[in-house]
Parts: C-alpha cells; sequence; structure tokens
C-alpha cells in the first residue's frame, strides 16, 4: 500500500509541476466552490434521514446528522466501515434494549451504503 501510494503522489507531483498554480487560483470561479460546499453538506442530512428508516425509534434530526459527522470523521483513525458502524451503534444504542439490535442496525445501514455506492458505478 505504501508503494502503491508512493507512485500515485509522484505522478501528481509530476502533475502539478506543470501547472501554474497561481494564475490558476487567480482564474478560478469561486462560487463553484460554495455550490461544492452547499452539495457537500447537504449529504449528511439525506445519510440521517435514511438511517431512520432503520431504527423503529424517533431520532432527532440534528443529533444524527451530527451522528453521520462523527462517523465521517472516525473512519480517518479507524477502517472505513468500523469506525462509522460503531458511532452509528453508539447513537442508536439508547432507543433498543437488546443492545445486539444497534450494532445489527449499523451493519445494514453501512451494507446498504454500499450497495446503492457500487449498483450506481
Amino acid at each position: 500500500m505504501i508503494i502503491v501510494g508512493s507512485i500515485a503522489v509522484y505522478v501528481l507531483l509530476s502533475q502539478l509541476a506543470q501547472v501554474n498554480l497561481v494564475d490558476l487560483f487567480r482564474n478560478a470561479k469561486w462560487e463553484w466552490l460554495l455550490v461544492a460546499l452547499v452539495a457537500s453538506i447537504m449529504t449528511y442530512p439525506g445519510a440521517a434521514w435514511s438511517l431512520t428508516g432503520f431504527v423503529p425509534e424517533k431520532l432527532k434530526l440534528i443529533r444524527t446528522v451530527a451522528a453521520q459527522l462523527a462517523g465521517d470523521f472516525a473512519t480517518l483513525v479507524a477502517p472505513p466501515t468500523l469506525g462509522a458502524v460503531a458511532i452509528i451503534s453508539r447513537y442508536v444504542i439508547p432507543a433498543f434494549e437488546n443492545t445486539n439490535t444497534p450494532v445489527m442496525v449499523g451493519l445494514v445501514f453501512m451494507l446498504a451504503g454500499l450497495f446503492t455506492a457500487t449498483k450506481w458505478r
């Protein structure tokens, strides 16, 4: 993995050496950055809304969005799906009496996301 990453960095840096970054940023259309930022942020309420479909209890949207955001940050330091499943499972534990059910909810939610992400590519 380190070798592949090193090759990718080498290829990327060799391509960036041919680009004048000062002119690139000077001539950039910054309104598209705002559009991309808003589109990226809007994925969190959508993911939170889809998570509420897996849980029989009522979940607050703001707290569910925060759990989704925390799950994304957890994937930076943990294996990709494991961190998000752990955060989602801890978030939905109070909604269940059986502690195995939230883990299954987290796993099913992540597998459904994986299936839809790979199906449309």
